[in-house]
């Protein structure tokens, strides 16, 4: 049986179902609080009375029965499971609290307000006889009863606890029925608003509205179709449709109007003159018949819609189309479109040309019978990857229709429609068979050019080769002389330095010192060229081994000057061993030269980062310089010292620079005058191999 919320609770057909359903929860909850109080009295209070607490057991199961059938979707069953459960757990408790003198009977008015708010007033009625049969039965064995609760609190709070549920339930009846009330006045303003707003709609609804009866004559025209004819909407009612369209215009849809009055729907396409404008429309034009209740046909309603300015932009759209097709046609490009079955659905002059297709006849092709098979194997991998949404370049070897084979450079681009799916694919090609022969003619040229190179490369380092023998000779040649001149005057001092006055020991001494000085600058010089043109071998290279024999060997030959050296450890590079060995003495010597007169002389060596990039330094606290003249520093032979203040030729720092860029680095010094020096290096690879600085 279906459940029908107007026979379950009695309430007019206004109200909304929800109200109803939430009436039935209030009930449902009423009854499990009272009996629920009612309960919780006799257990705490009159515990030799529980056996009067089965009726009101029975009312708050049934209550809570009702609820979980409600929930389940079984309204009707818990409405009657409430209201009839109700009024037969009541039975027994009367009976078993002294008939009439029970105080439980005030319950029953309750039971039967709960049946007719509930299930309406039929079952009121019947509840109500059920009462009445049960009280004069009651009456008539009044001896056979048990006797009333002589406790005064006991027999008080049944008559309270329905008193207040009494209230409760009026209350919120009265409650539900002026939010009923109010529901309705509400429902009857938003049809009246629903009705104004149709009304709106119908004259501002960008289309034409006609309402005919059978006589042919105007029920209803909204303002667009009486102005557009030439009336108003009042003047226009009850004219006949040939006043309104023309004797000549109606005589031409006579056979639609009798179709569409015979309950057939019409639709037709129409050129009307505007009594407004005075200019010629294109109308579309439903006509739909209007059935009264018994289903025939009283009358029709037309509507009419101007498609003026569509058919215009058709033809513009048409237009745009042709040109478009005309760009396509002689664009210096093949173009077609496939869709997803590999079929061809368009394809431009220079495409037919090139595949020799006339015409239309490459239209509904399949691309293998086009391209040929073999072309169509090849190509049909990147197909399938444009129709699963991916734009793929690639190239392909097509045969022309002179027999020649081209290089295609093919874009195929996938067709997506309005809900993102892929209908279909572009396929754009270009000839690049003669830009091909061209780079292959650059990749040629750039061979024999390579191969030029290689042939310099050779002739420089034979050239290179050539030059250090050179140099080698050059210096074994200066050497010999100032190995003469340094032993000649060392003899004349020992043989004859009694017959040399001052001045004679100390012009001999200069020239001693001047030929020394020449041999370490030709050291220094084939020390420079040596890194210069030395091969390198990149491997790892533990520049804090390398700072610590330097300064091993640097101590060891000058034991008389101590030097307290700090070496970080863990500092590595990818560099050639030799040249960074080199690097790492010139480095260390330097700062022990220019910190000797410091009573504490401190060098230190070490990295840190800076910027995400591994800098290497050596630091001394020696006299330091003047950092406006730091640019001369790493320049062979430049020095910012005098020689009387510090031995030196100029070439050990630039020979730092050239290993160092050699390497691919950086080196720059930071100084200040008095307050020592710090040289900077970097070697990009330093990161590759381990952990660096801190």
């Amino acid at each position: 049986m279906r459940f029908d919320l107007k026979t379950l609770c009695g309430f007019p057909g206004d109200a909304t179902e929800g109200a109803k359903l939430r009436a039935l929860h209030v009930a449902g909850w009423f009854l499990i609080v009272g009996p629920s109080l009612y309960l919780a009295l006799v257990f705490l209070s009159f515990s030799d009375q529980a056996g009067r607490t089965i009726g009101p057991a029975l009312v708050l199961i049934l209550a809570a029965a009702s609820l979980l059938l409600t929930r389940a979707g079984k309204a009707h069953c818990a409405a009657r499971v409430l209201v009839y459960g109700t009024f037969a757990a009541l039975v027994p408790t009367i009976v078993m609290h002294g008939g009439l003198q029970a105080p439980q009977t005030i319950a029953l008015p309750l039971a039967v307000l709960l049946a007719g708010w509930l299930l309406g007033v039929r079952h009121a009625a019947a509840l109500t006889m059920l009462g009445i049969a049960l009280v004069l039965g009651l009456a008539a064995y009044p001896a056979d009863l048990p006797q009333a609760p002589s406790n005064a609190l006991m027999a008080a709070f049944p008559i309270a606890v329905v008193l207040l549920l009494t209230g409760l339930l009026t209350a919120y009846i009265v409650h539900s029925n002026d939010h009923r009330v109010e529901e309705v006045r509400r429902l009857g303003e938003a049809l009246a608003a629903e009705k104004s707003q149709l009304a709106q709609i119908a004259e501002n609804i960008p289309a034409f509205i006609f309402h005919g009866d059978r006589e042919l004559r105007c029920r209803f025209a909204n303002g667009r179709y009486a102005e557009f004819f030439g009336f108003t909407p009042d003047n226009i009612i009850g004219k006949r449709v040939a006043d309104i369209l023309g004797e000549e215009s109606a005589r031409a849809i006579q056979a639609k109007l009798q179709a569409v009055l015979g309950g057939e729907a019409v639709k037709y396409s129409a050129v009307r003159r505007s009594a407004a404008d005075g200019k010629e429309h294109h109308l579309d034009v439903s006509f739909v018949p209007e059935h009264d209740e018994s289903g025939e046909v009283v009358g029709f309603y037309a509507l009419k819609l101007d498609v003026t300015e569509r058919q215009i932009a058709e033809r513009a759209l048409a237009e745009s189309e042709a040109h478009l097709r005309l760009v396509t046609e002689n664009v210096p490009a093949m173009i077609a479109y496939n869709d997803r079955d590999f079929v061809n659905r368009y394809a431009n002059r220079r495409y037919r040309e090139f595949f020799e297709v006339e015409g239309d006849n490459v239209i509904g092709r399949p691309i293998r019978d086009i391209i040929g098979e073999e072309a169509f194997r090849s190509a049909e991998p990147m197909l399938r990857r444009a129709l699963e949404g991916e734009q793929v370049s690639y190239r392909a070897t097509r045969r022309s229709r002179d027999g020649e084979d081209r290089i295609i450079e093919v874009e195929s681009v996938p067709d997506r429609g309005a809900d993102g799916t892929v209908r279909g694919a572009y396929a754009l090609m270009r000839d690049i068979t003669d830009q091909q022969r061209a780079e292959d003619e650059v990749r040629k040229l750039n061979a024999e050019l390579e191969n030029r190179v290689s042939e310099r490369t050779a002739e420089l380092t034979v050239a290179n080769r050539e030059l250090e023998s050179f140099a080698y000779s050059i210096s074994h040649d200066l050497r010999a002389p100032l190995r003469g001149i340094d032993g000649f005057s060392h003899l004349l001092a020992e043989e004859y330095g009694e017959r040399l006055d001052a001045l004679g020991h100390s012009y001999l001494e200069r020239v001693r010192a001047a030929a020394q000085r020449m041999g370490a600058l030709i050291d220094d010089i084939l020390e420079l060229s040596r890194v210069t043109r030395m091969g390198m071998q990149r491997m790892r290279v533990d520049l804090s081994q390398l700072a610590l024999e330097a300064a091993e060997e640097r101590s060891r030959a000058s034991p008389g000057h101590a030097v307290e050296f700090s070496i970080q450890p863990g500092c590595f590079a990818s560099g050639d061993p030799q040249l960074l060995r080199v690097l790492m003495q010139n480095l260390i010597e330097n700062a022990w030269k220019y910190s000797s007169r410091e009573p504490a002389p401190q060098i230190a060596f070490g990295s840190e980062t800076q910027g995400g990039e591994i800098v290497f330094f050596v630091r001394d606290n020696g006299v330091g310089f003047d950092m406006q003249y730091a640019d001369r520093l790493f320049t062979p032979f430049q020095r910012l010292h005098k020689p009387e203040e510090f031995e030196g030729t100029g070439i050990g720092l630039a020979t730092v620079a050239r290993i160092v860029h050699r390497h691919g680095g950086r080196v720059w010094a930071e100084a200040a005058p008095g307050q020592g020096a710090t040289m900077r290096f970097t070697l990009p690879a330093a990161a590759l191999d381990g952990p660096q600085g801190t």
